[in-house]
């Protein structure tokens, strides 16, 4: 039984993929593409349960925005776009990725609940942080120097703009130094699988926040984000 769980799984998977008309599955190395660079990280797909999870987070509004850093196929804005988003924002290095990304977005525009679908193909360094951002998603995209400025980049936005800010991120590389922002609280940590973190006031943001708490190992709700 337990070899045939997983194997349902995929087949569940495939199927939903065939319905669609998507292409998000298969891993790609991006040095067998347009956009090696020795911060970026290979393409891996999210998992299908990952959006879910996020929406448990807290309720998705018609004012939140969601931005997928490194998006890849498209697969986390397919699923941001199930819901009713204001805005789904997909930011990727690779013209080979965004141009999958774009494919599997305009076969399922019509069925998608959020209408506002931007497909960016930009160096993340380059890409200006939405001012009304509310949800940012990383599945280890990039690591270094790199993830630094992009969330210092994240930092200034909300500093200019003060909201609530939501970052979701599998596979924390980089949790340390975003557990060291004071203007984040750390909401979850399991340094396998998933980080959760949130922006406190700006009166709070001189003040370091503890993780609220910590799950780790197979009885952790975020064990279904990732791949």
């Amino acid at each position: 039984m337990r070899l045939i769980a997983p194997i349902r799984r995929t087949i569940a998977r495939f199927m939903f993929e065939c319905r669609y008309g998507l292409d998000t599955s298969n891993s790609v190395e991006l040095a067998s593409l347009d956009s090696a660079a020795d911060e970026h990280k290979n393409y891996i797909p999210s998992s299908w349960g990952t959006m879910r999870r996020i929406a448990q987070l807290r309720p998705i509004g018609t004012d939140d925005v969601f931005v997928d850093f490194g998006s890849g196929k498209g697969r986390m804005v397919f699923l941001a776009a199930q819901h009713p988003f204001k805005r789904v924002v997909g930011v990727e290095i690779s013209r080979v990725l965004h141009e999958i990304a774009e494919a599997n977005v305009s076969r399922n525009r019509p069925r998608l609940r959020c209408k506002d679908i931007q497909l960016v193909c930009e160096d993340v360094l380059r890409f200006s942080v939405p001012d009304d951002m509310t949800f940012g998603y990383f599945f280890n995209p990039f690591t270094g120097e790199t993830f630094k400025r992009v969330v210092e980049k994240i930092r200034a936005s909300w500093q200019a703009h003060p909201r609530q800010i939501t970052i979701v991120y599998t596979n924390p590389i980089m949790h340390e130094h975003l557990a060291r922002q004071h203007w984040l609280r750390v909401l979850e940590h399991d340094p396998t699988c998933v980080g959760i973190y949130e922006t406190v006031g700006l009166q709070e943001s001189s003040v370091t926040h503890p993780p609220r708490r910590i799950l780790r190992g197979a009885d952790s709700p975020t064990r279904e984000l990732g791949s």
